[in-house]
């Protein structure tokens, strides 16, 4: 069977994504034909790109793993493509490329076959394209962990290069949630083995290792917990801030600073000072992302979720895209039946279960793909942001 034997009629595409989405087969050059008007092009216009970190329990890899058996050309069942065509502008991996993920066991090769598929799907529709090959400290390989520093650094080092290498003059931005802040903001975290070894030098030389390897892609260092109001969130505001500039006094080339946008429903917000720290990081010539915008409802009752959590969503994009250096906005996946807040332990273990034991619903699709209050708070958010001037999303096209 060739490829366009698999082709969708426009009709085909349009009223799949517009009704739950029914399985569907379809192809690469089928999506590329459709014109689709959606909020992610109201976005563009704008100059900004929303864009969907996805990974492959998501896009309909049956083993969730590293997307070995994901072949769009083949799929049957198209509805998170299908949204992420109709509906976004940018795309990239959530954990795939995680340097953990990647080499679980010293003698681990590499595979990239889910992130070479986001690339050509990224080609295909002249998306935005990101690449996260992170490191992040709450996961860290068991036997890189018995390395000494020189053996460690060589190990790292080369996946960076080999796996930035892969997607040189295609990923637009290569991003990194060290997330080197200590959770309540008393300097840099004890617990993250790579700041242990290399002390703050760990991210001098991601970042230098990244520019090397890709020259032209821009580098975001992410951080989480940056939103709110509590007292442990200004001082982690304050020690990005210092961090940020002592990075750039060494010259470390870094470009953006994404906030990871991890937002709760119920929770204390000050948009007199969260607006001043976009100001100051703004100031530092940066510019900022979105990187992984979702929304916990365990503060909510299960009737009023979604008006709250779509609230929390208008709330703080208002307030973001006032800042003319915000270019992107990355929703952590699209449907809640994927996200990472209901399929990992670790969130649970962080203190977000519902009282009711229910699943949460944090992301602006429902288990059947259907728009929800989220999706129209963005969409609102995105219609009333100022222009930056209208903006190439992709670099497979002179900008």
């Amino acid at each position: 069977m060739s490829a366009d034997d698999l082709k969708l009629s426009r009709r085909e595409v349009l009223i799949g994504a517009a009704a739950c989405l029914a399985p569907v087969p379809w192809s690469f050059d089928a999506l590329a034909q459709v014109p689709v008007t959606s909020p992610a092009e109201v976005a563009r216009i704008k100059g900004i790109v929303l864009g969907a970190n996805v990974d492959p329990f998501e896009m309909k890899d049956s083993q969730g793993v590293l997307g070995t058996n994901v072949d769009p050309f083949k799929m049957r069942d198209a509805q998170s493509w299908a949204i992420l065509s109709k509906y976004y502008r940018g795309v990239t991996s959530q954990a795939s490329l995680d340097f953990a993920v990647q080499r679980p066991t010293y003698t681990q090769p590499l595979r990239f076959h889910f992130t070479d598929v986001l690339a050509k799907f990224a080609r295909a529709r002249d998306f935005d394209f990101r690449i996260r090959p992170m490191v992040w400290w709450a996961r860290v390989p068991a036997w890189f962990v018995g390395l000494d520093n020189a053996a460690a650094k060589e190990e790292w080092l080369s996946y960076v290069r080999t796996s930035v290498s892969r997607y040189r003059g295609q990923a637009t931005s290569i991003e990194c949630p060290f997330e080197a802040i200590d959770e309540d903001g008393f300097g840099l975290r004890k617990d993250a083995y790579y700041i242990r070894m290399f002390g703050e030098q760990a991210l001098d030389l991601f970042y230098n290792t990244a520019r090397e390897a890709d020259p032209s892609a821009r580098l975001v260092y992410s951080e989480h917990a940056l939103e709110y109001a509590a007292l442990k969130n200004d001082r982690r505001r304050l020690a990005v801030l210092r961090l940020l500039e002592r990075l750039l006094k060494r010259k470390v080339p870094i470009d953006t600073l994404g906030i990871e946008g991890h937002l709760w429903t119920g929770q204390l917000f000050n948009e007199g000072r969260f607006r001043s720290f976009l100001a100051e990081v703004a100031a530092m010539g940066l510019e900022i992302h979105i990187t992984e915008l979702d929304c916990a409802d365990f503060n909510s009752p299960d009737h009023r979720r979604d008006l709250d959590v779509a609230a929390e969503y208008a709330r703080f994009l208002r307030i973001v895209l006032d800042e003319p250096k915000v270019t992107r906005i990355y929703t952590h996946g699209m449907s809640d039946q994927y996200s990472w807040i209901n399929r990992t332990k670790f969130y649970a273990e962080f203190g977000g279960r519902r009282a009711d034991g229910l699943p949460q619903r944090p992301l602006p699709f429902d288990n059947d793909y259907r728009p929800k209050p989220a999706f129209d708070a963005i969409t609102e958010a995105l219609t009333n942001a100022p222009p930056r001037g209208p903006v190439k999303s992709s670099k497979y096209t002179a900008e």
